[in-house]
């Protein structure tokens, strides 16, 4: 499902936003509001994420600042721009920086430095060196391009950059409790059933299921002769990454030259949605499931392993040794339709809701049974009660 978001383009005048406007396409360009002087916008798509890119300037900050501070306040995604040209122009980000975070209620707001005007002769013209620029994105936390919005170099390996930049930072966010559970599975030791052996001697243990889902069609013996071959640091970099589908910017080489080494794609298996993908196709197949859910009289098959990592109480079932949690396998309470909506959230984080009619409550008090440590959502035609536990995602 796409995403509709703005992304404010926030920077002082003469830094190059309105020629930006113009170079980004005007055949894709309209005007949200004829009386706002620099104001426009473009409508971008990009694997499958729409986003909607809203351009201010601030021109005339008194008369329109109400319009300003309320798209500051609503907006999550923000480009800070300005030109190597005008050092002025480069400490009024800091400003800017510190008004957006002031309006802002979230603290995880996604932003991006860009300096223009790149193609001015360096010696002559350019009064904001690169190391300054790089050095101002380090304290902002956020990458840092630098084009010539002229002569459009590097705009547009910029622009996909950026766009790509929000779109695994809004799906790390959104699935952040999916990647939680898998952190967790990588932590702990329990239903562990697979153990490696790194080129020290030391040893690593891991969830045969989750290799299969994320690395397939590599088998488990050139997995091994893999980790056989690295040092033990390397091998749990890799794991942890096989986990959550992230991996910090050092450890991206290393994990892309390990990929390469089982004939794998890196850019393929980054990220949290191929971990959702492969847990999709692991809702669909029967071949590797391990359990078998009774209710009403009917069976559901599934995976242990995704139970333990998306429910408290199957987590409890699993992993304690007190024999009275073992009544909690029939789950007659329930119906039939009920189970199957919930097992489908545990493997894909979304939810079935053709007959929401007749079982939406009971929904509403599984999730409560079954101690769910989520932020998901139902869907908004949740009760009002209960909206407010949720935030809706996919």
């Amino acid at each position: 499902m796409s995403l509709l978001n703005n992304i404010i383009l926030v920077g002082d005048k003469g830094v190059g936003k309105s020629s930006l406007k113009d170079r980004l396409g005007t055949d894709l360009l309209y005007d949200i509001d004829q009386e706002i002087e620099n104001t426009s916008s473009q409508f971008s798509e990009m694997n499958d994420h729409d986003f909607f890119l809203g351009i201010l300037e601030l021109l005339r900050q008194e008369s329109i600042g109400g319009l300003i501070e309320k798209s500051y306040a609503e907006s999550e995604y923000f480009l800070f721009m300005y030109s190597v040209a005008m050092p002025d122009s480069f400490h009024k980000i800091k400003e800017l920086y510190n008004k957006v975070r002031s309006l802002q209620d979230r603290s995880d707001f996604k932003m991006v430095l860009m300096a223009n005007k790149i193609d001015l002769d360096e010696k002559n013209k350019r009064k904001v060196s690169r190391k300054k620029g790089r050095s101002l994105a380090r304290k902002m936390n956020c990458p840092y391009y630098e084009v010539s919005v002229k002569t459009g170099e590097n705009l547009d390996c910029a622009f996909v950059d950026m766009i790509h930049h929000f779109i695994i930072s809004t799906e790390k966010q959104k699935h952040s409790d999916i990647v939680e559970d898998f952190k967790m599975l990588f932590l702990r030791q329990e239903l562990t059933d697979c153990v490696f052996t790194t080129k020290c001697g030391k040893k690593v243990k891991a969830h045969r299921l989750i290799l299969e889902s994320r690395l397939s069609p590599c088998t488990l013996h050139e997995i091994r002769e893999l980790l056989l071959d690295v040092s033990h640091y390397s091998a749990v970099h890799f794991l942890k990454w096989v986990y959550t589908g992230y991996v910090h910017a050092s450890k991206v080489s290393l994990i892309t030259t390990m990929c390469q080494k089982l004939s794998l794609e890196f850019k393929d298996l980054s990220g949290v949605s191929s971990i959702l993908k492969n847990l999709y196709n692991l809702y669909y197949e029967n071949s590797s499931k391990d359990f078998t859910i009774k209710v009403e009289s009917k069976r559901i098959k599934t995976h242990k392993l995704i139970l333990v990592a998306r429910s408290e109480l199957f987590r409890g079932f699993f992993l304690s040794t007190d024999k009275s949690t073992k009544s909690v396998k029939d789950y007659s309470r329930n119906s039939i339709d009920t189970m199957k909506s919930l097992i489908r959230f545990f493997y894909t984080n979304t939810w079935d809701l053709k007959n929401k009619k007749n079982f939406q409550k009971e929904i509403e008090n599984s999730i409560e049974y079954f101690q769910l440590n989520m932020n998901s959502s139902l869907s908004s035609q949740l009760s009002s009660s209960k909206k407010n536990k949720f935030c809706q995602i996919m």
